[in-house]
């Protein structure tokens, strides 16, 4: 599946609008019978998914839920602490259970990160930034087809 990269406006320059290009494109995000969609920076510099801690209520998780926490450091200000929990990511019609990490530290109006642990490890992602296009190929293998 293609997706463009997102046209982001940064500053003003002189008057006029700069502007940088990123790979961010939707994802759902679903536990149970509850999703909602939501947009990712495809991070290849981050070790795990990361998602606004806002999210993990909306998304009907409970304190019971947590599997695990932990701290990250440099996607917020200073250490930036997370719940993690099991959680199905897609796009495309393609799903795949995995876990990620909500933070109520990581910023509002930011995009969710996705790293090396529960995305790069379950697709094949190809940047060509001088077309500004990303290419994700499921792994057939790990991948259940909504």
């Amino acid at each position: 599946m293609k997706f463009k990269y997102k046209r982001i406006p940064i500053q003003v320059v002189n008057g006029k609008i700069a502007y940088v290009y990123r790979p961010i494109i939707p994802v759902t995000l679903s536990n149970g019978d509850v999703s909602l969609r939501y947009e990712v920076l495809i991070d290849s510099g981050a070790d795990e998914n990361v998602f606004d801690g806002e999210l993990a209520p909306m998304l009907g998780f409970e304190e019971k839920d947590i599997i695990g926490e932990k701290d990250f450091y440099g996607i917020g200000m200073g250490k930036v602490h997370a719940y993690k929990f099991d959680i199905s990511i897609g796009f495309g019609g393609h799903s795949r259970l995995t876990t990620c990490y909500f933070a109520e530290d990581l910023g509002r109006n930011q995009y969710g990160i996705v790293g090396q642990k529960g995305f790069f490890d379950l697709f094949r992602i190809r940047f060509v930034y001088s077309k500004k296009d990303i290419e994700i190929v499921p792994d057939k293998e790990k991948i259940e087809q909504d």
